[in-house]
């Protein structure tokens, strides 16, 4: 393998230490088109009122992303990875501004129960 075509693992944060305002982005590849998104954390969980839930495991963020992003990345300003886009917020009642976002601190916590580890 041509070690001049690896790629450096991107650093994995904590979410439980964002705060509601901190800057982000998103990164995904809808149409197969790398789009990069800045914005804000808008709330640290989804509170859906028609079943009387709060995901606490998700992140709502106000960068813009489109169908294709899910399984892209959320990121902070230093490039830590905090978690990976879920939805865009034309559905669920959000609207087109919102993305959903499944926090990195769940998904380790759900794989090291797994065995993997990080």
């Amino acid at each position: 393998m041509d070690a001049s075509k690896m790629v450096t693992p991107c650093p994995i944060g904590l979410s439980s230490n964002v705060k509601v305002k901190d800057g982000i982005l998103v990164e995904g590849y809808p149409g197969g088109t790398r789009m990069v998104t800045e914005g804000i954390v808008g709330s640290l969980m989804l509170q859906n009122q028609e079943v009387g839930v709060n995901f606490k495991n998700i992140f709502i963020v106000d960068a813009k992303a489109w169908p294709g992003n899910s399984g892209g990345a959320l990121f902070d300003k230093n490039n830590n990875l905090l978690g990976v886009v879920t939805m865009v917020g034309v559905r669920e009642g959000l609207n087109d501004d919102q993305t959903t976002v499944l926090k990195i601190d769940h998904i380790k916590s759900q794989l090291n129960a797994k065995g993997f580890q990080f």
